[in-house]
């Protein structure tokens, strides 16, 4: 949320609380500032998760002289000499963890980022404190071009600057792009397709004729029918095709994924697409693709946000449009490869997973006194392989509106495994059934109706709907107004045996029975999507990032930007 005390310009407020609130999703803690320079001291730009934002008016935390690269590392703030007495330790939130990273642009000092949480001796280790001092180097950017630092020209520098470095990571991962613009005919490649060829810039130039021979001559007509009907029926296209490297002469299989995009005035304006190679590789380097993902992952959701932001003010300068739009095709693509690396074969425990989740709004909870809780029910198994992120995502969703609609009562979050048949196999399958019931301020039959609508704010809902139904699930809602909001949601699994242990003596009794409510009862349901695997695909999709474009599209709506 933004602050009082800062500047009254709403995009650039909005910015702040954008950046707050993706600041504590990275870094998993519940509480996040934003601080800038104003004259001669620090405003509180915007903050998330803080129920009193005046905590932070007078914050010896930040009354130092803030160095570049120099931050501030407290493991529990109780038994620091320097912040004991302090107000936001001794009352609400009860801060006892804390870490800040200054803002620099340009060598000066813009502000300062910085997270909290109420428990101490919180994991914070050198590596995610090089991963914030870089996060918040893009932070600084993006705060600098909101105040008007930059003039235009050096906003399309830095947009370039920004593009190279994206080149960079597609190449690090192996992966490339090219677009062929309609009117022209002109090809541009990206660094990252030329090392997958085995060419080089200075030595190939690339038209539509010899961009066709590299591949082999029969696959041609299969891209020639599928670049065909995107352009002339808006289909996109999706297809897997050999070459011949021309480094080493090796037979690679590679994976083209695309479509049109269009001009401001509709009409199809370049045909774009990704490339990835899905030659099965040496586990050397899937290592090292697992090692690259998270440190690519903190800057990348900035960078298209400042992209979109950019793309839609080029009416004015051409060259600027060219870039942003650039810029988003390399961006999309690098968040598809990092979103089907997160996804991790190792079984993992379930209720320890949904427990992190509750966890992480026990201190929102108690500064809304409300009771937060998890419950497990019918857990037979409780390890199994699934989409951990995503799963997360959606209980993000769901707890972040119970606390928001409940002060004073009850969030109880119900966890159990449940029959149902596979619409494939025919055969029964365990799913994983989680509902989060609220004792809020509900909502009416209408308000209900529209949750489950793209563009609905506040709830997120629509978001938490497209994840479940990649995930195979289905997702539904109950709500009265004045008695609170029951939401749940239910997906397959892939459950694994544990290996045996001894009985839980302290264990609550286990609940014989689940009462489940039929689907066609509750309203709105979700449409029942196709059955889907929940295990990771042998080769990573080169561009699935439907739900982070859903994301981001509920980020800008909050700061008042279109796509």
């Amino acid at each position: 949320m933004p602050h009082a005390n800062a500047r009254t310009d709403p995009a650039y407020t909005d910015i702040g609380a954008a950046v707050c609130a993706l600041t504590s999703a990275l870094f998993g803690l519940p509480l996040a500032f934003l601080k800038v320079s104003e004259g001669d001291g620090l405003v509180t730009l915007a903050v998330h998760g803080f129920p009193d934002v005046d905590a932070l008016d007078h914050f010896a935390f930040t009354e130092r002289k803030l160095i570049p690269g120099v931050s501030l590392l407290v493991e529990d703030a109780t038994h620091d000499s320097r912040f004991f007495l302090e107000s936001a330790v001794l009352r609400s939130p009860n801060l006892r963890f804390y870490v800040d990273m200054p803002l620099v642009y340009e060598g000066r000092v813009m502000g300062v980022l910085g997270l909290c949480a109420p428990q101490a001796g919180l994991d914070f280790d050198d590596r995610k404190l090089v991963l914030l001092e870089q996060f918040a180097h893009v932070v600084a950017t993006l705060i600098a071009l909101a105040k008007g630092a930059e003039a235009r020209d050096g906003m399309l520098d830095e947009l370039q600057s920004q593009q190279a470095r994206m080149d960079t990571a597609a190449d690090m991962t192996g992966l490339g792009y090219w677009k062929i613009d309609l009117e022209s005919r002109a090809v541009t490649w990206s660094k990252g397709l030329y090392t997958l060829f085995g060419l080089s810039p200075e030595s190939y130039a690339p038209d539509v004729a010899s961009q066709l021979d590299i591949y082999r001559p029969e696959d041609s007509g299969l891209l020639i029918d599928s670049f065909q009907r995107a352009v002339n029926s808006d289909e996109d296209f999706d297809v897997e095709v050999r070459i011949v490297r021309a480094t080493d002469k090796a037979l690679r299989l590679m994976r083209i994924k695309g479509g049109v995009d269009y001009n401001a005035d509709g009409q199809a304006a370049r045909l774009c697409a990704v490339v990835r190679d899905i030659t099965p590789e040496l586990p050397t380097q899937e290592a090292f693709l697992n090692e690259v993902t998270e440190d690519l992952r903190a800057p990348l959701k900035d960078i298209v946000s400042f992209a979109r932001k950019l793309d839609s003010q080029g009416g004015t300068h051409p060259d600027i449009a060219t870039y942003a739009r650039d810029l988003l095709v390399s961006a999309h693509a690098l968040e598809g490869l990092l979103d089907a690396q997160s996804v991790d074969d190792e079984a993992v425990d379930v209720a320890e997973i949904i427990k992190e989740s509750v966890d992480d709004f026990a201190a929102t909870a108690q500064a809304l006194q409300t009771r937060l809780s998890a419950h497990f029910v019918d857990f037979d198994r409780t390890r199994a392989r699934f989409d951990v992120m995503r799963v997360q995502q959606v209980l993000h969703h769901l707890l972040d509106n119970a606390c928001r609609h409940t002060e004073g009562g009850v969030i109880s979050v119900t966890a159990s495994q449940v029959q149902a048949e596979n619409p494939v196999t025919l055969m029964v399958d365990t799913h994983l059934h989680v509902s989060v019931r609220d004792t809020g301020t509900g909502m009416d039959e209408a308000h209900v109706k529209g949750l489950f609508k793209a563009g609905h704010k506040g709830m997120g809902l629509s978001i938490a709907q497209a994840i479940i139904d990649l995930l195979g699930g289905y997702i539904g809602v109950v709500s009265h107004l004045g008695e609170g909001t029951n939401v749940w949601f239910e997906i397959p699994m892939d459950w694994v045996e544990a290996p045996v242990t001894a009985p839980d003596v302290k264990a609550a009794p286990r609940m014989s029975t689940l009462t489940r409510q039929r689907v066609e009862d509750i309203a709105p349901a979700a449409r029942p999507p196709a059955y889907a695997p929940t295990v990771a695909p042998k080769h990573p999709p080169v561009d699935e990032h439907y739900i982070n474009r859903e994301y981001l599209r509920a980020l800008l709506a909050d700061m008042k930007l279109e796509i």
